[in-house]
């Protein structure tokens, strides 16, 4: 099963910062869940992880609203990953697929040392592309 995180968590930034880029810095958990296809409940438990990464500020009220804590251009998009993978790593192993024997423990060891890799180019890809970086990408036309 695909896991979804990041690339939604991404979908609702890209619309926070071409909201700001259209002089729109808040956008309502509806019009996120209107935009992402899903409900408002949602959105916010989306919200929730980038919010703590200090990502993504609330303004409270009637007329409050989420928006980006900074400018796109200082967001990288390996803060985002990091922040909607909510502390879970990249795969695990089943600990005790094998019953718990030698083969099972190599097993365990060789997930987690290629997880680790695997992590860290995936963070350093990341961490060259900012926010603004992707929504440029995004905006820029489709190639025929």
């Amino acid at each position: 099963m695909a896991d979804l995180r990041f690339s939604t968590a991404m979908r609702a930034m890209l619309l926070l910062a071409n909201a700001a880029r259209n002089g729109t810095p808040l956008v309502s958990s509806a019009q996120l869940g209107e935009c992402l296809g899903t409900n408002a409940s949602f959105v916010r438990s989306l919200l929730a992880p980038l919010f703590q990464a200090g990502l993504i500020e609330t303004v409270r009220g009637r007329n409050g609203g989420v928006r980006l804590a900074g400018d796109a251009a200082g967001i990288t998009l390996s803060q985002v990953h990091q922040a909607s993978l909510c502390g879970k790593r990249l795969w695990d192993s089943r600990p005790d697929e094998l019953g718990g024997n030698a083969m099972a423990i190599r097993v365990e060891h060789y997930f987690d040392r290629l997880n680790d890799e695997a992590a860290a180019a995936v963070a350093g890809v990341l961490s060259r592309q900012t926010l603004a970086d992707a929504l440029g990408a995004c905006l820029d036309p489709v190639p025929d």
